[in-house]
């Protein structure tokens, strides 16, 4: 993993992150794109998660409770939770 190298001199990792990833999937974040809802079982509802970029420029923040009920009408709460909600 590329951002190994950035990490603080003074942190301690007990194994490598290079070493995590035969043992982790990939995580598919998103923000407020309704076609990767709408696709979540293609992309794998557990690799998925819904996250905001706060405190950039380009996110909904302010609006977050809102979105969140726009994009996710519809999909199931045992789905929303798998995906963080």
């Amino acid at each position: 993993m590329r951002d190994y190298k950035y990490i603080s001199a003074d942190t301690h990792l007990e194994v490598s992150p290079e070493k995590w990833r035969p043992f982790v999937d990939m995580l598919f974040g998103i923000q407020d794109d309704y076609y990767a809802v709408q696709n979540r079982h293609e992309i794998g509802v557990e690799n998925t998660m819904w996250a905001t970029d706060f405190p950039h420029v380009a996110t909904n923040w302010r609006d977050s409770m809102k979105l969140i009920s726009e994009l996710f009408k519809g999909v199931p709460e045992n789905e929303k939770r798998l995906i963080g909600l």
